[in-house]
């Protein structure tokens, strides 16, 4: 039973997958397979669905629901006043110069200083990819570089070393603090050398496959989706620096004076409607603005409930221990082995906060109890969270697929590079110098 367990295991996270990957919504996805999962372990069909099923999805969004709305309200709000487009404008006119057009290098650069800044400063990665691609786009055409590496530029970014460095309130730097009882800022100098190697290994590679495919005559394109056309001109715009303040905010009452991340973000959504008053057509509009971020986050929650869900059946599943043991017990260092068995439960949940809420419970305590500092257990998990998320299945890859009028066969290879491999190398760059100097973590 144990054998037919492990392969029902293994054959329901790749179901997943190929569901999702086929079209299928994984809202759908996740609880079908839970249950596929279910009759291979011979776990009670209704109790299990009821209580550990339901009982994971709903931990997920209890721990989750929080930092989702806000997130998600304080990207509406810097997209409808204008905020975002006002930072990233600045940071075009200040670093392409006198050029008439930004180098590909420059664009890339734009980009991920954007993303980079937004994301430490609060809002919500979800909300931010939907917010940043039309910024995206219309610094990829002026700058000529292929429409098809999209993905790969804006998640290259957003989804990797904003989530995991230290000091970031994003979810993968903070669910680690709950369970751990560590800081933000664990592990603070291999978490800021690796999170530098794995945005710097992007820009490289990203700038230089731009410049490689502009020299064979590839292009921006013509595209077809209206997403991509440019971006009209406002009126007026918030003063980028003082559409920066409420970033600011946010991160100096998280880090610097330890407030509670929503309640960080809340205070930054405040000073942000003060702020940018002007600039989202006062109290009549106000209520609009708010319920599109509410609305926006709800979607992505319930995605990411159902698969905490699944995440719970797979650790219910008797036969699990079989393969929890065998990553624990796997030969090698042990941060190695907090680094392969947290990116592996990653990958079967098929997101990196689902992950993390599954398993820094099942496997915190043991790592401890080998001797493992529990601030370097949470900056590697904050790494790996962001490895194996990015599957093709992720539901924000094939929003954002979609929007800018692409396919999965067209965009992966660029996404995979950036968001898994290169991840990947941070993961384990952050592993090899907490084992080299353990007095760092």
């Amino acid at each position: 039973m144990g054998a037919i367990g492990v392969i029902g295991i293994v054959f329901c996270a790749l179901l997943v997958i190929f569901l999702t990957y086929r079209g299928l919504n994984v809202i759908i996805a996740a609880p079908l397979c839970a249950v596929i999962l279910m009759i291979f372990t011979q776990l009670p069909l209704v109790e299990s669905f009821t209580n550990v099923f339901l009982q994971g999805s709903a931990n997920f969004v209890k721990n989750m629901l929080g930092i989702y709305l806000a997130g998600a309200i304080l990207g509406e709000l810097y997209n409808a006043s204008g905020a975002a487009s006002s930072i990233a404008r600045s940071l075009m006119k200040t670093l392409k110069g006198n050029r008439d057009t930004a180098s590909p290098l420059v664009a890339i650069l734009i980009i991920f200083i954007a993303g980079t800044v937004l994301a430490y400063g609060g809002v919500h990665v979800v909300a931010l990819a939907y917010l940043m691609l039309p910024l995206v786009l219309e610094i990829m055409r002026e700058s000529g570089i292929p429409r098809v590496m999209a993905p790969g530029i804006l998640l290259g970014c957003i989804f990797t070393g904003p989530l995991a460095m230290p000091g970031s309130p994003q979810t993968q730097n903070v669910v680690p603090m709950g369970f751990l009882g560590t800081s933000s800022t664990a592990a603070l100098v291999p978490g800021i050398i690796a999170g530098i190697v794995v945005l710097t290994l992007n820009i490289i590679y990203l700038s230089y496959t731009a410049n490689k495919l502009n020299k064979v005559g590839i292009g921006f394109e013509g595209d077809g989706v209206d997403i991509t056309s440019k971006t009209p001109e406002r009126e007026s715009y918030p003063n980028p620096w003082v559409s920066v303040i409420p970033l600011v905010l946010i991160f100096v009452l998280f880090n610097g004076f330890k407030l509670y991340i929503v309640y960080s973000i809340f205070i930054g959504v405040i000073a942000g409607i003060i702020l940018f008053w002007n600039h989202l057509g006062g109290m009549k509009k106000l209520p609009a603005v708010l319920g599109k971020g509410g609305n926006n986050s709800c979607v992505v929650l319930v995605a990411g409930a159902v698969m905490g869900g699944f995440g719970a059946i797979v650790s219910a599943a008797p036969s699990f221990s079989i393969i929890s043991n065998a990553v624990v017990n796997f030969p090698g260092p042990p941060l190695f082995v907090v680094a392969i068995a947290m990116m592996l439960i990653v990958g079967v949940c098929g997101s990196g906060p689902a992950g993390l809420a599954t398993a820094l419970p099942m496997f915190a305590e043991t790592f401890t109890k080998m001797g493992v500092n529990p601030a370097a257990i949470h900056r590697i998990s904050g790494f790996a969270a962001t490895t194996l998320d990015s599957l093709p299945t992720n539901a924000v890859y094939l929003a954002i697929t979609s929007l800018t009028g692409l396919t999965v066969r067209e965009s992966y290879k660029y996404v995979f590079v950036t968001t898994v491999v290169a991840t990947s190398i941070g993961t384990f760059l952050v592993a090899a110098l907490l084992t080299v100097f353990p007095g760092l973590a």
